[in-house]
């Protein structure tokens, strides 16, 4: 969904960057193909879902076209407390340059990075190696987030779901309040108040780590494939890793496939012998994540849009020669973190 940080470029030639996200474009997009065929071949599975789908509760439907908002305002909230301190740039432009980026890696080189990258230079005088410095720090982040979420959910999953969400949310929050604490207790410049800003982005990653629970949950409960929290969880985490790769498209669809398949009551056994019965027991997760795929798509193609062009009126603005400098407050002391 979320914007997931990228893998961040080295020292290979534009050439083979180039051919690389090529190909790796192509291969999403083979993946993504053969998942809504390997979904609708399945004609009675397909049926089942589809049909599901459309007598989901209002609801349920609402949710799942709301929460991805949700892990964009928790994914834009990590990264601006992670960028304040490198530059000028608000809140509110941070989620613009997450919906923007979201949007453009969906296109063919997922441009959205270096976007960003850009924007960062020229409106906020965040050097390249210092917005690079960012997405490190923000995967590293997110993987604490991650482990977190797994720890949390599969100790208190037997006790219910309100008690998965209860913990993680306890644990975001108390993230969020040491971190404030520590900011104000820390000396302008001191190492304190760097910890405390990762200690806000970790928090902040955990509420985006449960929002992808409650997601699968709705989907998989639209598509007519209820699962438990337990389930949720695991599969949140496999989708996780899944969009951390050069892939794009199509890999987290069979991957969340593979995990449900995997998680099922018959277990590793259901993707095991005929081919036919393996796409068989691949095809209700991926239905479920296509849903999921769509419900994104529903919320990234207007917002990014509306987004990148409130953006690109920035970005002009910024480069009059008006002598002001880059535009957007910061606080004056988070700088000489």
């Amino acid at each position: 969904m979320q914007d997931a940080p990228e893998p961040v470029v080295g020292a290979k030639s534009p050439r083979r960057v180039l051919i690389g996200r090529l190909l790796a474009y192509a291969i999403g997009a083979a993946l993504l193909a053969a998942a809504i065929v390997a979904a609708s071949s399945r004609t009675q599975s397909f049926s089942h879902s589809f049909a599901a789908a459309r007598a989901s509760s209002p609801w349920l439907v609402l949710a799942a076209v709301a929460l991805p908002l949700a892990n964009i305002a928790m994914v834009s909230a990590s990264f601006w407390v992670l960028t304040v301190r490198h530059g000028r740039v608000t809140l509110a432009e941070m989620h613009a340059l997450i919906l923007s980026s979201w949007l453009l890696n969906h296109l063919p080189l997922r441009p959205g990075l270096l976007g960003r990258l850009a924007y960062h230079r020229l409106a906020n005088g965040i050097p390249v190696r210092k917005s690079v410095r960012i997405i490190v720090e923000q995967l590293l982040c997110g993987i604490v987030a991650l482990v977190v979420m797994l720890a949390a959910a599969m100790a208190t999953a037997p006790l219910g779901s309100s008690w998965v969400f209860g913990t993680l949310s306890a644990i975001g929050a108390a993230c969020l309040v040491g971190a404030l604490l520590l900011w104000r207790n820390s000396p302008d410049a001191g190492r304190g108040r760097a910890v405390s800003l990762y200690g806000a982005a970790v928090g902040f990653r955990i509420f985006d780590m449960t929002i992808w629970i409650a997601r699968y949950l709705c989907v998989f409960a639209m598509v007519g494939q209820p699962i438990g929290v337990r389930d949720a969880a695991g599969i949140a985490a496999a989708a996780q890793g899944a969009m951390l790769s050069p892939i794009p498209l199509g890999l987290r669809e069979w991957t969340v496939g593979l995990v449900h398949a995997m998680l099922g009551p018959g277990g590793a056994g259901t993707v095991t012998g005929q081919p036919g019965a393996t796409v068989d027991a691949l095809a209700p997760g991926i239905a479920a994540d296509l849903v999921n795929r769509a419900t994104e798509l529903l919320v990234a193609l207007p917002l990014g849009i509306v987004a990148s062009l409130w953006l690109t009126r920035r970005l002009r603005a910024a480069r009059q020669p008006t002598g002001a400098g880059p535009v957007g407050p910061y606080p004056p002391s988070a700088r000489s973190i």
